[in-house]
């Protein structure tokens, strides 16, 4: 499952029109790896297992849950993503991507896909870490056919999830035990013809 494969820079960007988005699909698709695992100095960004990431999820994001209470049953689907950054065999930064039809959708089965998960650990953060899991999390949704993609951020990760190119939607919302939030979206096109 940990596809080893190069890639240059991390968190590239762009410019789209009048604005800077990070490009996701640095690499291209193919069936025996995707583009995923990316070196820059001691960081690899890799596809990993679910429960590869619940330790840093689990101290960065739900303090007050336990490693097992994050495991949820749709974790190892097929069409589900896991990503972490790795440094000297620790993970300092996660992300997740699943096919999940977004609440807002008007006409079901759109291609959705959702982000969860996404953390990087305390002292690493804006280093562009949490920017190439982010990316890494894109290029399989633009290897899987591409689509909506949103999620429910943390009100402190909304200029990072702008500088991916998701803008807001809705009104933010206060979840009792993990704090305000606001929905967020970006279109992904397909990689594949």
């Amino acid at each position: 499952m940990n596809a080893e494969r190069q890639l240059t820079g991390i968190g590239q960007v762009r410019d789209d029109g009048d604005e800077q988005v990070r490009d996701h699909r640095r690499g291209g698709c193919d069936a025996t790896a995707e583009p995923h695992t990316r070196r820059s100095m001691s960081v690899a960004i890799q596809r990993v297992t679910a429960a590869q990431t619940f330790p840093l999820r689990q101290r960065v994001l739900r303090p007050r849950d336990t490693v097992d209470e994050l495991s949820s049953p749709n974790a190892d689907d097929v069409d589900t993503a896991h990503f972490a950054a790795v440094e000297d065999g620790d993970v300092i930064g996660a992300g997740s991507v699943r096919r999940e039809t977004a609440p807002w959708a008007t006409r079901p089965p759109e291609r959705s896909w959702r982000i969860r998960g996404m953390a990087t650990t305390e002292g690493r953060r804006s280093q562009g870490i949490g920017a190439a899991v982010l990316d890494a999390v894109l290029d399989h949704v633009a290897c899987h056919g591409g689509g909506l993609v949103w999620c429910n951020a943390r009100l402190g990760a909304v200029a990072f999830y702008e500088r991916g190119g998701f803008v807001t939607r809705g009104q933010r919302w206060d979840d009792p035990t993990i704090g305000p939030h606001i929905a967020m979206e970006r279109f992904v096109e397909s990689a594949t013809p």
